[in-house]
């Protein structure tokens, strides 16, 4: 926008057709970041998988399961389970998963120099858990978190805040699997912000 007075108008379009009304209240304008950075595929969805199927490694992301679906459960039960805490996540169809030691990198693009923390969304695999996975959070090799995820149920974990030079960082998630055996972590919607 241009310096000066400004109209915004909210035009009603009704293509349902008939009698519709939509409230509106609380309008905000705020300035949007330029430039802001980006994750490459924050929310785990590049690589579409078809329903009922799971896939390790696939190009980019590391491993990445459709929702509900093997490895994610393994009986009708921990099906309707875990789906109903998949289903409380608004990022997609899909999640990542980390399996004993293996590890996704993400490329983060557009930095300006300043203080960041990761968020995401991590749970445990319902069963077949040998003590559940955690993993470490790294940016550029660096460790800024280890994350041992409480539940099956998806929580939010937010690194402490760390700093970043203008340009391209590597996000790496290592799966540590300190309890030693088969555990599983799965995680959605990577979040990257300027710290306040």
């Amino acid at each position: 926008m241009t310096a000066g007075a400004h109209t915004v108008s909210f035009v009603g379009l009704d293509t349902a057709g008939g009698d519709n009304t939509a409230f509106l209240d609380a309008i905000s304008l705020a300035i949007a970041p330029s430039g802001a950075p980006t994750i490459a595929d924050a929310g785990f969805e590049v690589s579409g998988l078809s329903a009922g199927t799971y896939q390790y490694a696939p190009a980019g992301s590391g491993g990445r399961s459709s929702r509900a679906r093997a490895p994610t459960i393994r009986d009708q039960r921990q099906r309707q389970r875990l789906h109903l805490c998949q289903s409380q996540r608004a990022g997609g169809s899909q999640v990542a998963l980390l399996q004993a030691n293996s590890a996704i990198a993400q490329q983060i693009t557009g930095t300006v120099s300043g203080t960041y923390t990761i968020s995401l969304y991590a749970a445990q695999r319902a069963v077949y858990n040998n003590g559940g996975e955690n993993f470490e959070v790294l940016i550029d090799g660096v460790v800024v978190a280890t994350i041992n995820p409480s539940t099956t149920t998806y929580l939010q974990y937010t690194t402490s805040s760390f700093s970043l030079s203008a340009g391209t960082h590597t996000l790496t998630l290592q799966g540590l699997d300190t309890a030693g055996g088969d555990n599983t972590a799965f995680l959605d919607d990577i979040i990257l912000s300027a710290a306040p």
